[in-house]
């Protein structure tokens, strides 16, 4: 029951996540020059 309150925001959470890891990923390409 409350697993399914709880979805959406998980659901946002990963997202989250997910673009601040690749966020970071892109600025440590960046600082070793191969993009």
């Amino acid at each position: 029951m409350k697993r399914a309150h709880t979805l959406g925001t998980d659901l946002l959470y990963s997202f989250l996540i997910v673009a601040i890891v690749s966020g970071f990923t892109l600025l440590a390409f960046r600082m070793e020059g191969w993009i």
